[in-house]
């Protein structure tokens, strides 16, 4: 029995694609989860063989699960992650178990803005930078020289705790949040960056950075700064899109990636490109599908080829103009309804529409990017095109919530 060991899933995404692909290339799949939800609902993960209850941040209990499977007689032919909290964790444990692994080291350095921050200073990758090393002990004349800029926590994921401050009122005020809402006592300082701002996808393999796909992201600002838009590009030929994967090449190697997956985020500022972060996983999300629609190319199954020690077969089938527009909400309420599901599915050029919360669940505006509740994925014949239909029809979404009572907000 050649099994397949996943650290971690959500629901939908990426990494439950990644689930489906080893189902599809005839892998027993097991998934260890520490999620309550998941266990109640193991019908909602038809695609999971074996789903194991497991403190996903313990070695020594994931050992004992791995062992049980090959007590048992499974074949462990890989152990992975999607999930960027346990990316770290399923390396280190591939590599204990003999299995490919993406570089360990890197992904550590990936998992930490500041050490990010750190690896690729000096180089013009790297906007300017300061770390405040206690929440409680900051120099306002600093904090004053570098406005406006971004405040982050670390080892924040999905825009969580990340902030533009415009003043010292803004930042004492974002102090005061992040002590309710974070433990981390280090910040991380970064310029602000204006300027048109790019997610890439990216494999390496031996050393060398396979770029996936080059997507332009629209950024929102609602409360936090959250991608409600994303539009594949075709061309990367031309001289930014060239030099954009020239910057790539250099990260990769700044950070030490020598196997594995990774995306990277970065905005074209003054001229140049800045790294704004990199993260050891696929996208998240409506990504792999994006993909897919754009390029035929199931990225969460190619990088579950390389944890297998097989070739991945990276060339595009086709290229397809193709939009992703979410959908957020402006109000702070128990979900009631969800209307216009079918109307989006029917509009032109409408490939794919994903509501994610159910009724009765509470919802909020977007403090993080796990506040987006539905997407649309349309496709056009043009760029434009494609993007007019994915908003046309994310426009028949809406929400209707009831505002939360004292109750709701103690039990949540």
């Amino acid at each position: 029995m050649n099994c397949i060991v996943f650290i971690g899933t959500y629901k939908s995404g990426s990494s439950y694609d990644a689930i489906t692909a080893a189902k599809e290339m005839d892998y027993f799949t097991v998934l260890l989860t520490a999620q309550d939800s998941h266990i109640k609902n193991k019908e909602h993960f038809s695609n999971v063989d074996v789903m194991i209850p497991c403190n996903t941040h313990d070695v020594v209990k994931i050992k004992y699960e791995i062992d049980g499977l090959r007590n048992r007689g499974a074949n462990i032919s890989a152990i992975v992650s999607f999930i960027e909290e346990h990316c770290y964790i399923a390396s280190f444990l591939a590599k204990e178990y003999g299995l490919v692994h993406s570089s360990i080291e890197a992904i550590r350095i990936m998992l930490d803005k500041l050490e990010t921050r750190k690896a690729i200073c000096g180089t013009l990758y790297s906007p300017d930078f300061y770390e405040i090393k206690n929440k409680d002990d900051f120099d306002k004349e600093i904090i004053n020289k570098y406005l406006p800029f971004i405040l982050k926590e670390p080892l924040s994921t999905g825009s969580k705790w990340v902030a533009k401050i415009d003043s010292l009122a803004d930042f004492e005020n974002e102090i005061q949040m992040f002590e309710k809402e974070c433990c981390s006592e280090t910040l991380l300082i970064e310029s602000y960056l204006n300027g048109p701002q790019f997610l890439v996808e990216t494999l390496v393999i031996d050393d060398k950075p396979h770029i996936i796909a080059i997507i332009e992201q629209e950024v929102s600002y609602v409360n936090r700064f959250i991608i409600t838009g994303y539009k594949v590009i075709h061309d990367h030929q031309n001289e930014l899109m060239r030099s954009l994967i020239t910057a790539v090449g250099d990260i990769v190697m700044l950070i030490g990636i020598k196997n594995g997956p990774c995306h990277l985020e970065l905005v074209y500022d003054r001229e140049q490109w800045k790294l704004i972060e990199i993260n050891p996983r696929i996208s998240g999300g409506a990504m792999n599908l994006l993909i897919k629609e754009a390029t035929g190319i199931n990225l969460a199954k190619e990088t579950l080829k390389i944890s297998l020690g097989q070739k991945p077969d990276l060339t595009e089938k086709y290229k397809k103009e193709v939009f992703v527009q979410y959908v957020i909400s402006n109000k702070e309420g128990r979900l009631l309804k969800v209307t216009g599901r079918n109307k989006a599915r029917n509009c032109e050029g409408v490939r794919h529409v994903f509501i994610k919360p159910k009724r009765g669940q509470l919802i909020f505006p977007p403090r993080s990017m796990g506040h987006r509740y539905a997407y649309v994925i349309a496709i056009g014949s043009t760029a434009n095109e494609a993007m007019f239909n994915a908003k046309r029809a994310a426009d028949h979404i809406q929400f209707y919530v009831k505002e939360m009572s004292a109750v709701d907000y103690i039990n949540f």
